[in-house]
């Protein structure tokens, strides 16, 4: 991303009675900030992909962790059915 920091210090002395050096720094530290701390689409894409696959891995486990408790489940309770039953 680009910043004119010419045209942000000029409206800067256009709008206030700020000094032409002082407004310079003032669009100058502004630039920076912008450039050195904004987040990029590149920056989430890079940060999203892998939370992404970790969530399916987590959905696998689930849906594996649920057929192993309805199996566990159904097991139980052909066990105490058949322990009644006697």
């Amino acid at each position: 991303m680009t910043f004119d920091t010419l045209k942000f210090s000029k409206a800067i002395q256009r709008n206030t009675s700020m000094s032409a050096d002082d407004a310079d720094g003032i669009a100058e530290a502004f630039a920076e900030t912008l450039t050195t701390n904004l987040v990029t689409r590149l920056d989430l894409n890079e940060a999203v992909t892998p939370l992404k696959l970790e969530i399916a891995d987590v959905k696998s486990d689930l849906r594996l962790l649920k057929w192993m408790v309805s199996f566990n489940m159904a097991i139980s309770v052909a066990t105490l059915f058949l322990l009644i039953k006697h």
